[in-house]
């Protein structure tokens, strides 16, 4: 996870200093790097044994890497459901960038602060059975080893995001071959329109090629902690975690416009 980590700062570096790159597309791929950057940094130095077992530090960096790729998982969520929307065609009053980061802001990073909250509340209260508390730092720095914990804190809510996601590209794809239909037309019409359709149709490439990296990744993990730990799988699903900042440097850095912004810079 650590070779990820420093292709994911470089990522978040470049969107960063480049103003060009800082829309709201850029923003939330920022967040997401920023997310996913943490979280493999923090789940790296508790796999190596960083944090003393049972002590307040390592109890804390259990919130902070189930906090950091909760952010990575709904900021992926929020990249899937942007285009959607910037394919629905839907007319009238449209919100500002601002105004549409700031809502998703609200979601991205607030959906994970509840989710850590009902953690430490189940976790400090009586409201929830002891089978039910994820137990943070009781056996390990995470939650405890236990397969409906597992699946209740972390399995279903990616399980939910991911479908969620695989909707809005399912719906996204087919009106996009709707609207390749009227290129044609579009062509001999509204240039501007058309750059604009060309634009968008490549950020749709590429959330998606996002999609499938994170998608594949996420799911050898789950079919990884559904088998027997010993499984072979594991091995893949490390390899994936290995090449991954790399994959997502590859898709939003090392491409020709983003390279002539770097050199203006």
């Amino acid at each position: 996870m650590l070779l990820s980590v420093p292709f994911l700062l470089l990522t978040f570096f470049v969107y960063a200093c480049i103003p060009d790159l800082r829309n709201m597309h850029g923003k939330s791929l920022m967040c997401y790097v920023l997310g996913l950057s943490v979280g493999y940094t923090v789940l790296s130095m508790v796999q190596l044994r960083v944090f003393p077992g049972l002590s307040s530090s390592c109890v804390i960096s259990g919130y902070i890497v189930y906090f950091s790729f909760m952010v990575s998982f709904f900021w992926l969520n929020v990249m899937s459901f942007d285009i959607y929307w910037t394919f629905k065609g839907v007319t009238g009053v449209r919100s500002s960038e601002t105004k549409k980061f700031l809502l998703y802001s609200l979601y991205a990073w607030g959906c994970p602060i509840l989710l850590v909250a009902t953690a430490i509340t189940a976790d400090y209260t009586d409201i929830l059975p002891i089978y039910l508390r994820p137990q943070f730092g009781t056996t390990r720095c995470l939650f405890v080893e236990n397969k409906l914990i597992e699946f209740l804190y972390l399995y279903m809510p990616l399980l939910i995001l991911v479908f969620m996601n695989v909707v809005f590209f399912v719906i996204t794809a087919l009106r996009i071959y709707k609207t390749q239909c009227e290129t044609s037309v579009i062509r001999r019409g509204d240039s501007k329109r058309h750059t604009k359709l060309d634009n968008d149709r490549d950020r749709f490439g590429l959330y998606l090629r996002l999609f499938i990296v994170m998608g594949v990744t996420w799911s050898l993990e789950i079919i990884s902690w559904a088998v027997d730990n010993n499984a072979w799988i594991f091995y893949v699903s490390d390899v994936c975690n290995c090449i991954q900042g790399f994959l997502i440097f590859a898709l939003f850095v090392l491409k020709q416009k983003i390279k002539r912004l770097i050199y203006k810079k």
